[in-house]
């Protein structure tokens, strides 16, 4: 599979997952008057999204424009 599938597939399920994650604070928030996670774990939940994610998508931009 092209490198460029592999990085769209991770970004779709990675961020369908962070968008759970803070779906589901929230709800404990409203419900409960306290979130479920911690403020660590929602931080570390976004700083991997862009470390992992996103960053690996601009630096594959970086690279396919370079090329041309």
């Amino acid at each position: 599979m092209p490198k460029r599938d592999l990085l769209i597939s991770k970004y779709l399920k990675e961020k369908y997952v962070l968008d759970k994650i803070l779906e589901e604070q929230q709800a404990w928030i409203n419900k409960y008057g306290k979130g479920r996670f911690t403020e660590a774990e929602i931080s570390f939940s976004k700083r991997y999204f862009t470390r992992q994610v996103l960053n690996k998508i601009e630096e594959f931009n970086l690279l396919s424009k370079n090329q041309n």
